[in-house]
């Protein structure tokens, strides 16, 4: 699933944010394609541990319905812990998830930025 990650640098920059959490389909989770320009932006990225990662990837298999929102909640809590000032989702299963569990963390709804075909 390719990113716009010029125009989703761009936003976060014109946000002025130095750290945001990136959520995401196990393909974007996976490799530097988001993380590497927004870093070299000066924008920190973080990103869950494998076990969260994997925790994620069965939510997207499984659907948003099936989910803890709770647990999500955590996982988006301890990021902002850690200086993550908005959490960018990048998947439909997991933004419905994010819209479900009242979180304190500001989201982007990432899915402006893929870029079908």
């Amino acid at each position: 699933m390719p990113i716009d990650v010029q125009a989703l640098r761009d936003d976060l920059l014109s946000r002025k944010l130095k750290s945001v959490l990136i959520l995401g389909s196990p393909e974007v989770m996976r490799t530097k394609q988001v993380k590497g320009p927004l870093a070299l932006a000066h924008i920190a990225v973080l990103a869950p541990s494998d076990e969260e990662k994997a925790w994620l990837e069965a939510v997207i298999e499984m659907g948003a319905e099936n989910a803890d929102t709770e647990h999500f909640r955590r996982l988006v809590d301890h990021a902002a812990e850690h200086g993550s000032q908005l959490a960018v989702i990048l998947d439909p299963t997991l933004m419905k998830l994010a819209s479900r569990s009242q979180l304190k963390t500001p989201v982007l709804d990432g899915q402006m930025y893929v870029v079908n075909g």
